[in-house]
């Protein structure tokens, strides 16, 4: 574990490291910075920032993406190693299919035509040492891609390539998902890939036609090592769309909801976010039936953290059950869990909150009703006379009513609101500015 102690100097940031007695750090190549996985590392490590790139930093970069040149951990799509580099290296084995055989041989997940050129089918041996990996684009062009190199031997690495979405698993297992590339190598010479024409020293047999991309797809690849090779292979990016270390979809870092006195207060966090179009914010009395009752636009396909906020001020219910409903642009919907929230409902009418204070255009008037009744909203200046009064039949609950203060002359006002059915009423101050 490394501690830092730093201090400004002429505008600069100067670093000093305190390590334990045996500091040894070896040096390697640092990567091609503006990958997502190079940045989560030195702003992590300032270390790897502002002196040499080191082992320790190339372990953390790394873990990012799987592990660099170690030994796979999946052999299922559910647990697709994220590719986030447009060069890695990774061990393979004869690791059989995983916890789960999902390719049938000549089904839609796995035909034996080929969907995109005259190259033999895809994977006809099904899932045989298989590796999966999932990837996203977060810049648009030509996706071109290469297993293993040029003379790297005579292993056959067949692949086969699916659009992602979030049932894409479940149906590649059911055999229903079709692929929009595959290879079954001829002849094997352990260099495969994406890309028309194939790289120097490529076989046309081996090398399917380029893709174009735009940011936000994401794809899976199935590998499969045919031959039971035991060896590290490459895995090359080379087309001009940009392939970054992020989840598929949306990764939350957060989700919490608390009761505020008033209102629920709801809150949420992602780390990354690929084609995320809104959240929409769900709520219900029972835990198992929902409403929505507010939208919060998302971020769209980003690499920075993002923070989210909703305020629900219409409960009704002492115990209130919430989750998000995330919707990507293409109309894929992911939920959230279910937060619980266990509010104290007032027992008789009153306002809860008035805000902004001081007002400037528009101020809003938070008040409870124990039960659905009529009441009064009132603003009068503080030598009685009224500026505003309506009347509206209200439902049992939390209430919020806009009133436009834009022509209101700066000063302090008094906001009332009478209960038609008890007569009780209740006054707070407000500024108008």
């Amino acid at each position: 574990m490394r501690k830092y102690y730093s201090f400004q100097y002429c505008g600069l940031l100067i670093g000093f490291l305190l390590v334990s007695s045996s500091f040894h750090a070896q040096c390697v190549p640092a990567p091609v910075p503006n990958n997502s996985c190079y940045q989560m590392v030195i702003l992590a490590d300032d270390f790897c920032c502002f002196w040499d790139w080191d082992n320790v930093c190339q372990d953390a970069y790394n873990d990012c993406f799987g592990g660099g040149s170690g030994t796979p951990t999946t052999g299922d799509c559910e647990g697709a190693i994220p590719i986030c580099t447009n060069d890695l290296a990774f061990s393979i084995d004869p690791n059989g299919y995983g916890a789960i055989d999902e390719l049938c041989v000549g089904c839609t997940s796995n035909p034996l035509t080929n969907p995109a050129s005259g190259n033999d089918g895809c994977l006809q041996s099904g899932e045989l040492n298989s590796t999966w990996f999932s990837l996203a684009v977060v810049a648009g062009g030509t996706l071109q891609f290469s297993f293993g190199s040029n003379g790297g031997g005579s292993n056959c690495y067949d692949w086969i390539m699916w659009p992602y979405n979030a049932s894409a698993c479940a149906n590649i297992d059911a055999g229903t998902h079709a692929p929009i590339r595959c290879n079954w190598n001829f002849p094997c010479e352990s260099f495969t890939g994406l890309g028309t024409p194939p790289p120097a020293g490529g076989e046309p047999g081996n090398f399917e036609p380029t893709l174009n991309v735009v940011a936000g797809q994401q794809f899976l690849i199935c590998l499969s090592n045919y031959s039971s090779a035991i060896t590290s292979l490459p895995l090359n990016f080379y087309g001009t769309a940009n392939i970054q270390c992020i989840p598929l979809s949306v990764e939350f870092d957060e989700f919490t909801a608390d009761a505020q006195r008033g209102y629920n207060f709801l809150q949420w966090s992602t780390t990354s976010e690929i084609n995320c179009d809104y959240y929409e914010v769900q709520r219900s009395r029972n835990g198992s039936e929902f409403e929505k009752i507010g939208v919060v636009d998302g971020h769209g396909t980003t690499l920075e953290p993002s923070a989210y906020k909703y305020e629900d001020y219409s409960y009704t219910d002492e115990i209130t059950y919430y989750r998000l409903k995330q919707v990507d642009f293409n109309g894929e919907a992911h939920y959230s869990s279910i937060l619980v929230v266990t509010q104290e409902v007032p027992e008789t009418f009153e306002i809860v909150k008035v805000y902004p204070n001081p007002a400037e255009d528009q101020l809003n008037v938070h008040f409870y009703l124990p039960q659905s009744a009529k009441a009064t909203v009132i603003v009068s200046g503080l030598n009685g006379r009224e500026l505003y009064r309506e009347t509206s039949y209200y439902g049992k609950g939390g209430t919020i009513v806009q009133l436009d203060v834009q022509d209101y002359q700066p000063g302090l006002y008094m906001v009332t609101i009478l209960d038609e059915e008890t007569h009780n009423r209740d006054v707070v101050n407000v500024s108008v500015r």
